[in-house]
C-alpha cells in the first residue's frame, strides 16, 4: 500500500519551518485573485477517499481554543451557539488575603474579555462551594440578570492550592432585556400552568401522604427567570418557570411568558426506566411518569400511610425489646437473603435501621424513622388516582414470605452499600436521607405498571405487564438505575432534556450496571424477551442491543453520528444515552483502567465537574479532568478516557459535531518544504530524492501550506499577500 504523509514544510532535512501568519495588506490594497496552478504529476497512485473540495463532508472542523486577552496562560473553548466559553483551561494564581469568593470574582474579571459578560460581579452569584477529598475547591456560579436567574446558565470554577486551573459551564452573553417586571403574577402563572396540564393528564388534590412522598406541599411552584427559547442567545424573555405536580406520578416544567402568559415551552421531568415501546404493541404499555427532579431540601422524614396492614397491630408485651433485627428470607430469584428489619413491640417492620446513617435520636417508630432503608406496599393501587394507598409491611415473628418485598428491601440495601463503600456517599442524597421503596404499584387503569420510577423521595416498582414479565423490584440493576437518579439530581442536577437528559439517563445506567456488575446489561432479569429479543432492556457494551434502528425495542445509537434528533422522549434522553454508555464501557474495558477505576472517575466527574445544562462534550471534559485528578495528567487512564470519547464521536474542542474516521490513504510518502530564505517550495521523498527541486514558477511562500487529506491540493499565502492553490493531477500521470 502507498501512503501519503502530509508534512508541510517539515524540518526533516534541516530546513526552517514556518509559523502560521496572517497576511497584511495596505489599507487600500486589494490583492488580485490568482488562478490555481497545476503542476506535472509526480506519482501514479490515485487516492481512494473522496476529494475534500467535492462538497462531501468527511469530518467536522476542529475548534481551536481562543486566547484570553492579557492572560497568556489561559485558553478558552467557545460555544458556536452562544458565543460564550464552555471551557477555560490554564493556571491563574489567586491573590492571597482574600476570601475564596472574592478570588473567584477576581478570576472572572480577568477572563471577562472572553466571557461576553459585561460585568461578572453583577451577573454571577456564588451558589455553592465545596472542597473535595483531594483538597480541590469547586465553586458553582449562577448567572443572573438584574437579580433574576438565567435559566440553564451555570459555571463551575475549580482551584487547587492557590491556583485556579479550570472554568467550565454553560451561560449566555449579557442579556439586552431591560424590563424584568412581570405583568403576570406568580399565582396567575401557577394557575395557567396547572390549567394547561389538566388538558392532557389527571389533576388530583394531593393527600398529606402524597405530599410527603413528593417532598413538597405545593402542586405548582413558580419562579421568575430569564429564558432563552431554543437557547437563542439573542432571544431572551422574562418568563415564569413553573413546576407542576398534578399527581404523585407526574411532574412537568413549564416556561410562561411573564408579560403575556403564553406557554413558551414545557416538558416532562419524570425519569422512567424506559420511555416506551413501539405503538404497535398493547395500549397497556402506557407508562406512568416519574416525579421529582429536584429537592428543595433533602428529604429525610416520611410520615403517613393511607392504610395499615391487617397484621400490623398487636397487643404490646413488656417482654419485647424495640430495635434492629435481622432475618433470612427468599427473594424473587428464590435466593435466601439476609435482610435487616426493625421491631416495635410485637411487630417487625421491613425497615433497616442498621446503617451508619441511622439517626436514632430523631426517629419515631414506626411512622417517622430517619436514616433508614424502608420498604412499603402500594397494594396494587396507582399513585395517579385517588385510590392510591400505602401500608407498612410487617410480620409478628420476623418471618417473611413476601419475595417482592424481600427483593426491593435487599436491593435498596445493596444500592446504599455501593454508594457508601465505593464513593463514600451517605445515602442517595448524600445526607443520610431515607431510602424508600414501594412495591405493587399499579398503572392508572389498575393493571400492572410496566415500569419503575424514582419520585425524588421514594422508589416505585411496577409488577410488569407486556414489556416486563416479572416485578421490576426483582432486578438489582433496575433499583440501582432508579435510585441513581437521586444521586444525579443532588449533584449535577442534569436537566432532563436533550443531551443533558441523556447524560442523566446514562449516569443512572452506569451506576446501575456497577451496582449489578456481573455484566453490561440493564433489565435482563425482568424483560419480556419476545419484545426485547437481545434479552436486555439496554446494553452498555452494545447500544444497538440486537436492533437495527430506532423502531426496534432497546436500540440505542452507539456513536454521535447515529444520534436521535427528534422531539420524542424529551429529545431522546433514553435513546441517546447509549452514546455516553458506550464511552463508559470502552473506558472501563481498557486494560489500564477497569471497572473499579472507571466508576470512581465517572462519579467524580458527576459530583464535581458537571452541571445542569451539560452537553456531551462537557461530560468528556469532566471525565478527563476527573481522571487527571485521580491518576495524573499524562496517565494511561487519562489517555483511555480521551480515546473512549473519541471512539463514540465526542471529540475534544469542537465537542459534539460527529467525526467519521477514514482509512489511511494509499500512495507514496512525500515531504513538502522550503529553503532557509523562504524563496522556493520543494517536494522530496522521505529518503531525500528530489521530485520538485524546486517547484517551477511558484511564488515564494509567506505562510505554512495546508495540504488536503486526499493529497490533491495544497494551499498557501505567498509573499505578495495572495492565496495560492496548487493542484496535483495524479490520475493522468
Amino acid at each position: 500500500m502507498k501512503h501519503l504523509v502530509l508534512l508541510a514544510l517539515a524540518a526533516l532535512v534541516a530546513l526552517p519551518t514556518f509559523g502560521q501568519m496572517k497576511p497584511k495588506l495596505n489599507q487600500n490594497e486589494k490583492a488580485a485573485p490568482r488562478k490555481p496552478m497545476s503542476v506535472e504529476p509526480f506519482r501514479a497512485a490515485v487516492p481512494t477517499v473522496p476529494p475534500v473540495f467535492s462538497g462531501e463532508k468527511i469530518f467536522a472542523p476542529v475548534q481551536l481554543p481562543k486566547p484570553v486577552k492579557n492572560q497568556p496562560s489561559l485558553k478558552a473553548y467557545v460555544s458556536q451557539e452562544s458565543g460564550t466559553p464552555y471551557f477555560i483551561e490554564g493556571e491563574f494564581v489567586s491573590t492571597t488575603g482574600r476570601s475564596l469568593e472574592q478570588q473567584a470574582f477576581d478570576y472572572l474579571d480577568a477572563v471577562q474579555p472572553v466571557l461576553k459578560v459585561d460585568s461578572p460581579a453583577e451577573e454571577f452569584v456564588l451558589s455553592s462551594q465545596e472542597i473535595d477529598d483531594l483538597g480541590i475547591a469547586h465553586l458553582r456560579l449562577q448567572q443572573v440578570w438584574k437579580g433574576v436567574p438565567v435559566h440553564g446558565a451555570e459555571a463551575v470554577l475549580h482551584k487547587r492550592g492557590e491556583t485556579f486551573f479550570m472554568l467550565n459551564g454553560r451561560f449566555f452573553p449579557t442579556p439586552a432585556l431591560q424590563d424584568v417586571s412581570p405583568a403576570i403574577s406568580k399565582e396567575q402563572a401557577e394557575e395557567l400552568a396547572m390549567n394547561h396540564v389538566a388538558g392532557f393528564t389527571s389533576v388530583k388534590n394531593l393527600s398529606e401522604t402524597e405530599k410527603k412522598l413528593l417532598g413538597t406541599s405545593e402542586q405548582a411552584t413558580a419562579e421568575l427567570v430569564i429564558f432563552h427559547p431554543d437557547k437563542n442567545p439573542d432571544g431572551e424573555l422574562l418568563a415564569w418557570q413553573v413546576t407542576v405536580l398534578p399527581n404523585l406520578a407526574t411532574r412537568y416544567r413549564f416556561f410562561l411568558d411573564a408579560k403575556t402568559g403564553e406557554v413558551l415551552h414545557f416538558h416532562s421531568e419524570l425519569c422512567n426506566l424506559k420511555h416506551g415501546l413501539e405503538t404497535n404493541l398493547s395500549e397497556s404499555l402506557k407508562l406512568s411518569e416519574r416525579s421529582a427532579r429536584q429537592w428543595n431540601q433533602p428529604f429525610r422524614k416520611f410520615q403517613t400511610f393511607g392504610k395499615v396492614g391487617s397484621n400490623s397491630i398487636y397487643e404490646l408485651s413488656p417482654d419485647f425489646v424495640d430495635g434492629p433485627a435481622t432475618a433470612n428470607a427468599n427473594d424473587l430469584f428464590g435466593i435466601s437473603r439476609l435482610i435487616h428489619t426493625y421491631q416495635v413491640g410485637s411487630t417487625f417492620y421491613l425497615t433497616d435501621a442498621s446503617r451508619t446513617m441511622f439517626a436514632s435520636q430523631e426517629s419515631v417508630f414506626p411512622e417517622e424513622p430517619v436514616g433508614v432503608i424502608w420498604t412499603i406496599d402500594a397494594l396494587n393501587t396507582s399513585p395517579e388516582t385517588d385510590a392510591f394507598q400505602a401500608t407498612h409491611i410487617t410480620t409478628p415473628n420476623n418471618s417473611w414470605n413476601n419475595p417482592r418485598a424481600v427483593s426491593a428491601h435487599y436491593n435498596g440495601g445493596k444500592a446504599y452499600e455501593y454508594f457508601k463503600n465505593t464513593h463514600q456517599r451517605e445515602s442517595i442524597n448524600g445526607m443520610g436521607g431515607n431510602i424508600i421503596s414501594l412495591i405493587n404499584v399499579a398503572d392508572d387503569d389498575g393493571g400492572g405498571m410496566d415500569n419503575a420510577f424514582w419520585n425524588g423521595a421514594a422508589m416505585f416498582y411496577g409488577n410488569g405487564d407486556v414489556g416486563f414479565t416479572a416485578p421490576l423490584c426483582k432486578a438489582l440493576d433496575v433499583a440501582g438505575h432508579e435510585l441513581s437518579h437521586g444521586v444525579v439530581q443532588t449533584t449535577a442536577n442534569l436537566e432532563y432534556l436533550g443531551e443533558s437528559g441523556a447524560l442523566n439517563e446514562s449516569f443512572a445506567d452506569i451506576f446501575g450496571a456497577m451496582i449489578d456488575r456481573d455484566d453490561w446489561k440493564m433489565g435482563e432479569d425482568v424483560v419480556n424477551t419476545n419484545i426485547f429479543t437481545s434479552g436486555a432492556l439496554r446494553d452498555l457494551s452494545n447500544p444497538h442491543n440486537g436492533g437495527n434502528d430506532f423502531n426496534d425495542p432497546g436500540y440505542q445509537p452507539a456513536h454521535f453520528s447515529e444520534r436521535f434528533t427528534g422531539n420524542e422522549d424529551n429529545g431522546g434522553v433514553h435513546i441517546n444515552s447509549g452514546i455516553p454508555n458506550k464511552a463508559f464501557f470502552l473506558f472501563a474495558s481498557n486494560a489500564s483502567v477497569g471497572k473499579d477505576k472507571a466508576e470512581k472517575v465517572f462519579y467524580r466527574a458527576l459530583a464535581n465537574y458537571l452541571f445542569k445544562s451539560a452537553q456531551f462534550i462537557d461530560a468528556r471534559i469532566a471525565v478527563v479532568q476527573a481522571a487527571t485528578d485521580l491518576h495524573g495528567a499524562n496517565s494511561a487512564e487519562v489517555n483511555a478516557a480521551k480515546a473512549a470519547f473519541d471512539a463514540v464521536g465526542i471529540g475534544a474542542g469542537a465537542g459534539t459535531d460527529p467525526e467519521t474516521d477514514i482509512d489511511e490513504n494509499p500512495g507514496d510518502e512525500f515531504i513538502l518544504l522550503t529553503d532557509d530564505q523562504s524563496s522556493e517550495l520543494y517536494l522530496f521523498t522521505p529518503d531525500g530524492q528530489a521530485v520538485a527541486n524546486p517547484f517551477p514558477n511558484l511564488p515564494a511562500p509567506l505562510s505554512r501550506p495546508s495540504v488536503t487529506d486526499d493529497g490533491n491540493v495544497f494551499v498557501y499565502i505567498s509573499q505578495d499577500n495572495r492565496m495560492n492553490a496548487v493542484t496535483f493531477d495524479w490520475a493522468n500521470s
